[in-house]
């Protein structure tokens, strides 16, 4: 396991002050599983104020979370929490301990943890790992530490975490921790939306997401209250990790109205623009996709600035109906980049005229414009007329003439 610099100068400088001090967690598994760790968390023996001591003098040090014994130092432009190696108290509210108690040894330290996986530490010669994590890992398997049912009575998020956790590294979960799991569901009713829907969008996001949903909608649905769809779940596994496409497959499937799915989105307090995208594919689920040219552009314009997830969606379910549906999913993409690189007309914008040029060189004025100018746009789609000032002029000239 190889350290960042800067991790390495501050895990020197508290272990040089006579501090024993571990790269913990996240970091440590993701490292094993050789895939570069999004961020660094350091556990030691020292108090946060011996941290800030001792760091002080070669970076900057905040006070994140002393209550807990969490200060973050940051070297070269890069944040490392640094927390006191400690006990968690009772979890009276299902989600933080009352109080902690701070120890000096790390065993105690990774026991609080909530995976295996997750319960390893690094002290820069050795690997710390008390509950069997590196094997786990190597099984691919998720395995609460200690007793499965006390972890996630205590903290709720834990449940959909490990969900996550399963989706994303595409691990099983061992048979109690699944049982717990299954049981303890009730308990993310104890859990801020917020963070529910944060793990929630990564659990989907996942490569085994679909297996996860199938096997646990039960506690899915607790937080995501949609009917269960075999058939979207199939197609999941067929769509690329967009979270708004995977949504919106999903909402599909289980016959969500727009206005439906936005609000069960909102309600776990995803970003706006992600619940509005959502809300677009499920009320154009009955969008088919483009076999021509023209299909392609009429496709583009009704879905504007979604194009690419509505397209996306379409193509991942006509991808699950076998290899005739994976040809058609082909094809229409193949037709839509065509229409794109071409920049095809397909929508007002893109005309070679505009309402004032039909005000004043053909006279129109008021819905008499836009009425015109929705109809020029469908006749540039259809090829009926050249994209011109001036053939789009005489277009409507004879159209008024017909009149």
């Amino acid at each position: 396991m190889e350290w960042i610099v800067p991790v390495k100068r501050l895990v020197c400088a508290l272990q040089t002050a006579g501090f024993d001090t571990v790269a913990v967690g996240g970091c440590v598994r993701d490292s094993l599983l050789c895939k570069e760790p999004h961020d660094w968390d350091l556990a030691t023996s020292a108090s946060w104020e011996q941290v800030k001591a001792v760091l002080s003098p070669i970076c900057a040090v905040y006070e994140t979370g002393t209550a807990h014994g969490t200060v973050t130092a940051v070297l070269d432009d890069v944040p490392v929490e640094i927390t006191t190696f400690r006990i968690d108290g009772v979890y009276q509210d299902g989600r933080h301990p009352d109080g902690v108690t701070f120890t000096t040894d790390v065993n105690k330290d990774l026991a609080r943890r909530d995976f295996t996986v997750n319960a390893m530490a690094f002290d820069g010669v050795r690997l710390i790992d008390p509950f069997g994590g590196q094997a786990d890992l190597r099984a691919g398997v998720i395995r609460c530490v200690g007793n499965p049912e006390d972890r996630f009575f205590e903290d709720g998020l834990r449940i959909v975490r490990a969900l996550r956790f399963a989706a994303t590294l595409s691990f099983s979960i061992e048979p109690n921790t699944a049982q717990a799991i299954h049981r303890q569901k009730q308990r993310l009713s104890l859990v801020a939306p917020e963070r529910i829907g944060s793990e929630f969008q990564r659990l989907l996001c996942g490569v085994n997401a679909g297996a996860i949903l199938s096997d646990y909608w039960d506690v899915i649905e607790r937080f995501f209250p949609i009917s269960y769809s075999a058939q979207a779940v199939d197609a999941l596994s067929h769509a690329a990790a967009d979270v708004s496409v995977r949504l919106g497959i999903l909402g599909i499937g289980a016959d969500q109205s727009g206005e439906e799915m936005e609000a069960v989105l909102r309600a776990l307090r995803l970003p706006r623009l992600l619940c509005e995208a959502v809300s677009f594919l499920c009320d154009h689920a009955d969008l088919t996709l483009p076999d021509t040219r023209i299909a392609a552009r009429k496709f583009r314009s009704v879905c504007g600035m979604y194009t690419e997830q509505m397209l996306a969606v379409l193509c991942a379910y006509s991808a699950a109906n076998g290899k005739d549906g994976e040809q058609q999913a082909q094809q229409a993409k193949m037709l839509v980049a065509l229409s794109e690189a071409a920049d095809d007309c397909v929508c007002r914008a893109q005309l070679a005229i505009d309402g004032r040029t039909l005000q004043t060189i053909c006279g129109l004025s008021g819905r008499q414009i836009g009425a015109s100018l929705s109809e020029l746009v469908n006749a540039v789609m259809e090829e009926r007329v050249e994209n011109t000032k001036e053939a789009l002029i005489q277009y409507v000239q004879q159209a008024i003439t017909q009149l």
